[in-house]
């Protein structure tokens, strides 16, 4: 994972210029080895140009899918960013390689369903790429720290107990401020923005001598606002995720069992 130390490093900006410049060279490659398809004249998957352009796309979707074996695998050459941007560029790649194989002709339903899986899991990892990678670097350049959900929470509970004690030992108007503001804050539901942290309205019921506290209160009860924020900025950014697994998994699985049955019926019945 990308951390503050190497953001800066151009190095970051080139490989994804590189990918980039693939992506381009790749498609104007396709569309150069399709144009007679593009003209309008007579295009099948069962050519010689359509049989090695199906091919090529099937293996360009091996190639995207070794991103999965990579990810438990720390040690399998190059960085893990890098097979990211693999997976995303080769799998765009693989998408514009069917499309040109099927020579504009979708009547076949099998091929027709895998063709619209694979486009289902090309936008999705597209998606994904952005997600899961661009998302939290731009988050990252802005937040002073990262921060997991539990060091988090044990903020969290390290600060009821100052303010508890704080107040507690106090008593009269920083109690109600405990009972007032704290409280509801502390019961604000999970992933939704807490509600204002603002102690200015007791400020006129504190006592002289009770000031220097109520001064400590009111920057604890800020930081538990900022704290409430960052985890369900946490919590929202996972739901995120979990509803995009919830449709690029499925669409993966699709892809992968009609493009085998795509491939089964051309071998054994023939192209249509």
């Amino acid at each position: 994972m990308p951390t503050k130390n190497n953001l800066a490093r151009p190095g970051w900006r080139r490989s994804g210029l590189y990918w980039t410049l693939i992506l381009v060279l790749g498609s104007a490659a396709v569309a150069a080895s399709s144009w007679p398809c593009l003209l309008g004249r007579g295009c099948t998957g069962a050519d010689g140009r359509g049989f090695w352009l199906g091919f090529v796309s099937v293996m360009a979707l091996l190639v995207a899918l070794a991103y999965s074996l990579r990810k438990d695998r720390p040690r399998m050459g190059f960085a893990l960013e890098q097979w990211l941007y693999a997976h995303v560029i080769v799998g765009t790649l693989a998408l514009e390689l069917a499309v040109a194989h099927s020579g504009y002709y979708l009547e076949d339903v099998v091929a027709a369903l895998a063709l619209l899986f694979l486009f289902l899991t090309v936008t999705s990892g597209v998606a994904g790429l952005f997600l899961l990678y661009f998302l939290p670097l731009s988050q990252a350049r802005t937040e002073a720290a990262v921060l997991l959900p539990d060091d988090l929470c044990q903020r969290l509970i390290r600060l009821n107990e100052e303010i508890s004690e704080l107040c507690g030992s106090a008593g009269g108007t920083l109690l109600t401020v405990y009972n007032e503001l704290v409280i509801p804050l502390y019961r604000t539901p999970a992933g939704t923005e807490p509600p204002n942290a603002d102690v200015s309205p007791w400020a006129e019921r504190v006592a002289p001598a009770e000031q220097e506290k109520f001064v400590i209160l009111a920057a604890k009860v800020e930081e538990v606002h900022d704290v409430l924020h960052l985890l369900g900025h946490h919590l929202r950014f996972q739901w995120w995720i979990r509803g995009w697994l919830l449709l690029h998994v499925p669409a993966t699985i699709g892809l992968v069992v009609f493009t085998v049955a795509h491939i089964l019926a051309m071998t054994w019945y023939g192209a249509p």
